[in-house]
């Protein structure tokens, strides 16, 4: 064919050979089963039409315009640069990278391999997989896509969207706003955005790393795993499954009244925790707030880690180093100025306001001097070495990037104090004594989990605010 001179040509058969297709020209390939290799000129393509079921194309060249008919099946596009558009309810595979793809139609179809690809539609009917490892994609429009392949990635420019990770995939990074992503079995996928709702299969052996705020994970169970990644993370779970927190001032809500496994990564700060009947873990240099009831808390030796607790019926296993602020409230009396949250409730009651981002209340119940509080400083003798529970390890490594990357999903290990092997007498009596003195402030208790000798060392210190629930402090030193 001349070039640009508004030349047509049909083609029929296989293994075709066009070349001049450039400008105003233009090609169609007719019948079924016809492949061909139609050449233009980089930059002023021509354009070429699929009209026929299972087709095969190559254009060599960039910038030629590519569509097919309605209702054709089975094509098979390869190109780099090119633009690519499907008719009504047409499928096809496109291969090749730079692509531009977009849809004319409803009910299509298009298998997508390569990277930097394009895909624009507004019918949400249309489905793209993007199929082979490494491949990358950027979604406008409202579409459906699939995962098919690892260590692939996507940004979903328009809300709405509805993307799914094929099971066993794994290195996934998804970026996203106010839309739906869905893991399968033993997928693995970071998730970064705001608004958006990620669905795990039920026990399903699943993990995902959630960055950006107001983030919601469902199916949080059994085998799955949920780690909070990047500084200012906010997030909904619910299931009752693992939960990581592996940044600094991130918050999480734990479903209510569900049952989680909650650690924290090692020297993260400012994080905000709302969980029921849950397991916590905190790893040394930790600090934050913690707000729940039925809650049983674990602090690493030694860790130094700083935490208030706001709830009822806990349980808080320290050591020294340690400080516990505990402030107990009823979350059923909205009249109950040490009520800062109810669980369950989207809006938390008075005084504070959990959404201000501001993790203490207007009047500080720590200190003495406003509320009366007692504070109970024990000095054991000698400093506890503890045969079991070492100190936790990271929820993710490194620690200190903060840079979306897939977390370990292994849970930090907890710390239930140790054998006792020395200085039982003096520790018995500043037990006594402590159990003693919380009791006089709300019917708090504090008992001793067992100690070891070692040279000596620093002090815990436990704050406790009258109310009309206790705590239970568990003082491992």
């Amino acid at each position: 064919m001349q070039q640009n001179s508004n030349d047509y040509v049909g083609v029929f058969g296989q293994n075709q050979t066009v070349t001049g297709d450039s400008g105003s020209n233009s090609v169609n390939l007719g019948g079924d089963g016809t492949s061909a290799t139609v050449y233009g000129s980089n930059g002023v393509g021509g354009y070429v039409g699929l009209v026929a079921n299972n087709q095969s194309l190559t254009v060599p060249n960039w910038a030629s315009t590519v569509v097919t008919a309605a209702g054709v099946t089975g094509e098979t596009i390869s190109g780099s640069h090119e633009s690519v558009k499907l008719g009504d309810h047409a499928s096809a595979n496109l291969t090749g990278d730079s692509n531009t793809l977009g849809f004319s139609g409803a009910n299509g179809f298009v298998g997508l391999q390569g990277t930097g690809e394009t895909i624009s539609n507004n019918d949400a009917s249309n489905l793209v997989n993007l199929n082979g490892d490494g491949s990358s994609a950027t979604v406008t429009g409202d579409v459906g896509i699939g995962l098919y392949g690892s260590n692939q990635s996507v940004t979903l420019d328009s809300t709405g969207d509805h993307l799914s990770v094929y099971g066993g995939f794994t290195g996934e990074n998804i970026t996203a706003t106010g839309d739906t992503v869905s893991l399968g079995a033993n997928a693995r996928a970071n998730v970064s955005g705001s608004g958006d709702t990620i669905q795990l299969q039920a026990d399903g052996g699943a993990y995902v790393g959630v960055f950006g705020q107001s983030q919601t994970v469902t199916g949080d169970s059994g085998s799955s795993t949920v780690n909070l990644g990047g500084d200012g993370t906010s997030a909904t779970v619910s299931g009752g499954g693992y939960v990581g927190l592996c940044g600094n001032n991130e918050t999480l809500r734990a479903e209510a009244d569900q049952s989680f496994t909650i650690a924290t990564a090692p020297g993260v700060t400012g994080d905000t925790i709302y969980a029921d009947n849950s397991t916590i873990s905190l790893t040394p240099g930790w600090s934050g707030s913690i707000y729940g009831h039925d809650l049983t808390i674990a602090m690493s030796p030694d860790s130094g880690s700083d935490v208030m607790v706001y709830g009822y019926g806990d349980q808080v296993n320290g050591s020294q180093g340690d400080t516990v602020q505990a402030d107990a409230y009823d979350p059923t009396d909205r009249s109950d100025p040490y009520a800062p949250y109810e669980p369950g409730d989207p809006a938390p009651g008075t005084p504070y306001d959990p959404g201000d981002g501001t993790p203490n209340l207007p009047e500080d119940p720590g200190d003495p001097e406003e509320f009366g509080d007692e504070e109970i400083a024990t000095t054991a003798k000698a400093k506890p070495s503890h045969a079991s529970g070492a100190p936790a390890t990271d929820a993710r490594a490194p620690a200190a990037s903060r840079t979306p990357s897939l977390a370990s999903p292994t849970p930090p290990a907890a710390n239930h104090g140790a054998t006792s092997s020395g200085s039982s007498a003096e520790i018995a009596t500043q037990a006594s004594q402590l159990a003693s003195a919380m009791a006089a402030f709300g019917g708090s208790s504090a008992s001793d989990t067992g100690h070891q000798t070692a040279p000596p060392a620093a002090q815990a210190t436990l704050t406790v605010d009258p109310s009309q629930h206790g705590h239970t402090l568990r003082h491992a030193a």
